[in-house]
């Protein structure tokens, strides 16, 4: 599936939507003494043409005399020709400049020679004819060297270049392309390093390399603006969204299409706002939007065959096929997608060709036929090599490893499942943005090893070690690439100027926070206004975002480091489980199928000893992803909501995640838990066997990946009770965030309005005492500030925050904790998840007792994406957060019995897995009471990370 939609800013379209190279339509564009010419879209025109008042007659090409015809003439013909080509009528286009060329070489008027030639290869390239393009770009160049306008032949240049991007030879567009930029840079031509720029820009996306396309398009933007032509930014934004969607972060593609198509309505630029609903269609498809998929691709159809665009309507027809292949209309899905074949293959288009190939691959897998599905897709794979198209081969060999796995052929399938993770893993290199922008590139890529996983486990128990360690490389690598090569900092590569900007945006944030947060506790708050607080807070976060993205492209040096990650392995696994007591389970959930991993060590190995005492098994689940998410989520909301009935749901869970592994979990006392998509949901600490919660059997714990596990257990180990320690704990409770229309409650939990928490504060002071008033600090109410978390938390070894959390459902880096904003500062009191992740941290633990701060957005492979992550990321280790709103009495109660537990004298807090035991705990002592004995009092809390 082609899904980028690449232009350059002058409306060359090279992607999903390419017209054949074109750089730029010259077109009048008003009266010349009331408005500048548009900086693109005139191309090297201006040089003759815009010398020429812009308002013509339509009649004149078809009413003057060729004998009559003058220099002039023929520049109003061409004028003609630029505002037809605006309009999108091609056809016309070449019969215009047909009869402005016959003049021209009658009156001997080269120049005018040269850019009806080069007009020409302009409608061409829109039509798709892309041989007779690149004769009449040829014949310019030509021509336009042997009177030495280096104007023209760097507009012939670039055109070139983009026409053999367009094909494939992106090292030879390049250099077509530099050529193009050097003429322009010699004469001063802000029009064609405009131009160029962009479309380097183009020749690097293509190529999958994100980072230099996004600087290209970065200059190119900052010249337009310089110069005064925001209008033209429309082709950029389109581009730029693209590479969004390319690392999986559709919010601001969605954000960028949507600034695009206003540009484009309003200037009437049909050609690029075709492409762009395109582009919205696919992005839409993406996320499984499938009704509003269509409905924007079917636009960009409608509108792509009224402009004649061959191209854009063979994207479209095989977009709007995908779309009926993924809702199962197979008939439907392969009459389009063979319609875009036809004309992909009439004009010449590998690219097209090669998607539409790829799609009636699909279709033909779906359907049962999986030996023409293989063959087909052969010959899609075959044209994108050619063509140097990398981005959707890993999707191709994952489709073909399906089909030969459907075929009964191993060997084939295992190759095609190789080649694709060894795509997805080369892939990673060049991605552009931030941490989570990493992680979001590889969150749609995960199939192919869970298909290696499946295929593998399908040859045998010889088979299962393998197995798993693929299993491993799908989870965590984000992750496990920061706790290997630690994070880079942003802030010191700043530049001035962008520190001044990321202040400006990031204070935009803290002001419309604040007004939320203010509004939202007023007794009765004005809904309009919080709606439209909303809107303008979800602007600014976006344009944060992208703001950060562009610093990254800006500055290559920040780059984190994704090398090659070799999966754990045997010996490493078996070094995690410390005796015959402790047992791994790793789940692993693919579309159809659940599998769990369970390792142990046998009953007579003793610590220490190789990996060949390690004892891994396999089960597989008879239980779908999908089924085993609608049961998850109802068993949460029964806990969640302090329902009666939760222990038929608890004890089915058991038996379907738990029970097929029981003999081999016979006799342990430790669970680590390595989840998979919505089990990161689930309490497994309440669920049921022989009316016994698993709480009362096990100490459990949760972690991303073994890998990640491994990773964080290599830190050295810090002894808390280290005498003369000074800076062990750090905790904040009952902030005052300053509101007068705060309202005492008996019954509060710590995650709806922003009631006084006077527990959090028993809590805080209970919880100094058990690490020692003289080695702890402890601020409270007004002093709990966020600008002392942020500063003060890198000394000290235990965080504990027992205040408010707030979870964001749409985006969980702006989930937070509640703190104390205070008098003149720059800070709103909102600890966000996307702050913590830029702390530096050397804590052992960080304890959230607010609500929902073990929940996110699930990211696969990666796991939970939220505030426990940004700890991990800070570099924190290990996490006790809640699933859950939870009540603050008994929070508080379970936080002082969990400290009290791991640091009581006769424990090494130090020891394996000592927060898992003293967090078991303090769920019993709950459990055995009569107020709060149901789970939603003791389940909710989770320690994730390193349990020692």
């Amino acid at each position: 599936m082609r899904y980028r939609n690449i232009q350059t800013d002058s409306g060359v379209e090279n992607s999903d939507d390419r017209t054949g190279g074109r750089n730029n339509c010259p077109a009048a564009q008003g009266d010349a003494n009331m408005k500048r010419r548009k900086l693109i879209l005139t191309l090297i025109l201006s040089v003759t043409i815009c010398l020429v008042h812009p308002f013509f007659s339509r009649s004149f090409a078809q009413t003057a005399d060729q004998s009559l015809m003058t220099s002039e003439s023929v520049k109003q013909l061409l004028m003609q020709a630029g505002q037809t080509y605006y309009e999108g009528n091609y056809p016309q286009v070449i019969t215009i400049c047909a009869r402005a060329l016959d003049a021209a070489k009658g009156l001997g008027y080269k120049e005018g020679v040269v850019i009806s030639l080069l007009i020409t290869g302009n409608a061409h390239g829109a039509l798709g004819n892309y041989a007779e393009a690149l004769d009449y770009y040829g014949q310019s160049l030509k021509l336009s060297q042997d009177i030495n306008n280096k104007a023209l032949a760097a507009t012939n240049l670039s055109n070139i270049g983009m026409l053999h991007n367009t094909q494939g030879e992106h090292e030879q567009a390049l250099g077509y392309l530099n050529q193009s930029m050097k003429l322009a840079h010699e004469i001063g031509d802000e029009d064609g390093i405009v131009r160029g720029l962009a479309n380097i820009g183009v020749a690097y996306q293509m190529q999958g390399n994100y980072a230099r396309a996004l600087r290209s398009y970065q200059e190119c933007l900052k010249r337009m603006e310089k110069a005064g032509a925001p209008e033209n930014t429309s082709v950029l934004l389109t581009n730029i969204g693209s590479i969004y969607v390319s690392q999986g972060n559709y919010a601001q593609a969605l954000e960028h299409y949507r600034r695009s198509i206003a540009l484009d309505k309003e200037a009437g630029n049909k050609e690029n706002l075709a492409r762009t609903l395109n582009n919205v269609g696919v992005t839409h498809y993406l996320q499984r939007e499938y009704a509003t998929a269509l409905e924007y691709s079917k636009q960009s159809l409608v509108l792509s065959e009224e402009l004649q665009n061959k191209t854009s309507i063979a994207q479209a027809l095989n977009n709007v096929g995908l779309v009926h292949n993924a809702q199962g209309n197979y008939g439907l899905a392969m009459e389009f997608s063979r319609k875009s074949l036809t004309l992909a293959e009439s004009i010449g288009n590998k690219e097209k060709i090669a998607d539409a190939l790829l799609n009636i691959g699909r279709v033909l897998y779906f359907t049962g036929k999986h030996a023409e599905a293989v063959d087909v897709i052969n010959r899609a794979i075959a044209i994108a090599k050619q063509i140097g198209i990398s981005e959707d081969l890993w999707e191709a060999y994952t489709i073909k490893g399906r089909a030969y796995r459907a075929l009964d052929q191993p060997k084939q399938a295992r190759e095609s499942f190789t080649n694709a993770i060894a795509l997805v893993e080369s892939s990673r290199h060049e991605v552009v943005g931030d941490i989570e922008q990493q992680q979001l590139f590889l969150e749609d890529k995960i199939s192919p090893y869970h298909e290696m996983v499946e295929l593998l486990i399908s040859q045998g128990q010889n088979n299962i070690t393998e197995a798993f360690e693929y299993a491993e490389r799908a989870k965590g690598r984000v992750l496990l690439d920061v706790l290997r090569n630690h994070k880079v900092s942003i802030t010191k590569s700043m530049t001035s100027a962008e520190q001044t900007q990321e202040q400006r945006l990031n204070a935009e944030i803290l002001k419309l926070n604040t007004q939320v947060i203010a509004e939202n506790n007023k007794p009765q708050p004005d809904q309009p206004r919080l709606a439209d607080l909303d809107v303008r807070l979800r602007q600014a976060r976006l344009d944060y975002e992208s703001f950060q993205t562009d610093l990254y492209a800006a500055h290559p040096e920040l780059k984190t480091h994704r090398g090659e990650i070799a999966p754990i392995t045997r010996q490493q696994a078996a070094a995690l489980i410390p005796d015959a007591n402790f047992a791994v389970l790793k789940y692993v959930i693919t579309d159809e199928k659940t599998y769990l991993f369970v390792l142990t060590k046998n009953r007579t190995a003793r610590s220490g000893e190789e990996g060949s005492q390690l004892n891994l098994r396999i089960y597989p689940l008879a239980v779908t992803g999908k089924l085993l998410a609608e049961k998850v989520a109802t068993f949460r909301t029964q806990l969640a909501e302090r329902q009666l009935d939760f222990s038929v749901r608890g004890r089915e869970l058991y038996d379907m995640l738990v029970r097929p592994a029981q003999q081999q979990l016979a006799g342990k006392k430790t669970l680590c838990i390595v989840p998979d998509g919505p089990l990161w949901e689930l309490s497994f600490q309440a669920l049921q066997v022989n009316s016994r919660y698993l709480i009362e059997n096990y100490a459990i714990f949760y972690t991303p990946s073994l890998s990640v596990l491994h990773e964080m257990m290599r830190r050295p180990a810090i002894d808390m009770a280290k005498e003369g320690e000074t800076h062990a704990l750090l905790a904040f409770g009952n902030p005052d965030f300053g509101s007068e229309a705060l309202e005492k409650v008996s019954f509060a939990e710590r995650g709806k309005k922003l009631v006084p928490l006077p527990e959090a504060e028993i809590e805080v002071r209970k919880v100094a005492a058990i690490h020692g008033l003289e080695r702890s600090k402890i601020y409270l109410g007004k002093e709990a500030l966020e600008e002392r978390a942020k500063g003060e938390a890198p000394g000290y070894r235990v965080l504990h925050f027992a205040t408010h959390g707030f979870l964001d459902n749409v985006n969980p880096m702006y989930s937070y904790l509640v703190l104390a904003q205070g008098d003149g500062t720059q800070q709103d009191g909102l600890l966000e998840t996307r702050e913590i992740i830029n702390l530096n941290l050397r804590a052992d633990l960080a304890v959230l007792s607010a609500c929902e701060t073990a929940r996110g957005r699930y990211g696969a492979g990666e796991g939970t994406i939220g505030m426990t992550w940004a700890f991990f990321i800070a570099g924190t280790p290990a996490t006790l957060a809640s699933q859950w709103n939870v009540e603050s009495s008994s929070t508080s109660q379970l936080m002082v019995e969990f400290h009290q537990n791991w640091l009581k004298p006769d424990s090494n807090p130090m020891s394996m897995p000592a927060k898992a035991a003293a967090l078991r705990k303090a769920g019993l002592q709950l459990l055995s009471t009569k107020e709060f004995w149901h789970p939603y009092y003791w389940a909710g809390f989770t320690l994730i990370g390193n349990p020692r």
